[in-house]
């Protein structure tokens, strides 16, 4: 190299951010579908198929995202986020809405409840990841 003269060196490559993330789906394919995907980018992943049951896990795991149904029996999805965001456990999690259900009135009340991001079923496969990599 000559005197004077630079050399560019590439930033070293980002290394996405590996979380542990709780899926919630009362949709039995839906749910173990989306968590081989995550699972296959890394991140440690948990399934609940009930609202009562993502309370249960997301206490005992503390995950740092939950992809949540909203339109599920008993406990719909809006209900699980307000009693999650009701602990101090659960007010720093990612918590993002997926769901098929993609109205001005779902996402309002997704803002309501505390609800962070709200993705549309089918969505994009690198904004789940991008989701899941959140922290």
């Amino acid at each position: 190299m000559k005197a004077g003269s630079m050399r560019y060196e590439a930033p070293p490559p980002q290394t996405p951010r590996l979380n542990r993330v709780l899926i919630v789906d009362d949709c039995d394919d839906a749910a173990w579908a989306l968590a081989a995907l995550l699972q296959s980018c890394g991140h440690e992943v948990h399934v609940a198929h009930t609202g009562q049951r993502a309370l249960e896990l997301a206490e005992a795991l503390h995950p740092e995202v939950i992809f949540l149904d909203l339109a599920m029996p008993q406990m719909d999805g809006f209900e699980t986020a307000m009693r999650i965001r009701r602990r101090r456990w659960g007010r720093g999690i990612t918590l993002c809405a997926l769901t098929a259900f993609d109205t001005p009135e779902f996402r309002e009340r997704s803002d309501e409840v505390g609800i962070n991001r709200y993705l549309s079923k089918p969505a994009e496969l690198d904004d789940l990841a991008a989701v899941a990599a959140a922290t």
